[in-house]
């Protein structure tokens, strides 16, 4: 019974977020966690039951607008790792840290050929 009891209490805080999803529209590869340096991100959340009236997102370094149909406008202000967090009717659902890059030279209006 004890390892029944360990093993919810080792799932259970993840389980609400197995069906979120936050990524970098901008990327092809949904599946980095980085913003650019200097550049507008848009990060989008995807996930079963997500009304925008009932969520909300915060940054821990930089700007954030919410836009429409669960996208946020990230505008990292330097270069370190920002801990994004991801709120349903105000409880703490997923929290992911992307990294902060600089956009390769020559590149930034071609942003989605960056991936490596």
């Amino acid at each position: 019974m004890k390892i029944l009891i360990k093993l919810l209490l080792i799932l259970l805080p993840s389980y609400g977020s197995a069906q979120i999803k936050i990524y970098n529209s901008m990327l092809k590869d949904s599946t980095q966690k980085i913003l650019y340096y200097g550049l507008d991100n848009i990060l989008k959340v995807e996930g079963e039951n997500i009304k925008p009236n009932e969520t909300s997102m915060s940054i821990d370094k930089g700007r954030i607008i919410f836009l429409e149909n669960n996208q946020y406008q990230i505008k990292p202000e330097a270069f370190e790792s920002i801990l994004v967090s991801f709120y349903k009717k105000g409880k703490l659902i997923l929290s992911e840290k992307f990294d902060v890059k600089r956009v390769p030279p020559g590149r930034a209006g071609d942003i989605k050929k960056i991936i490596k």
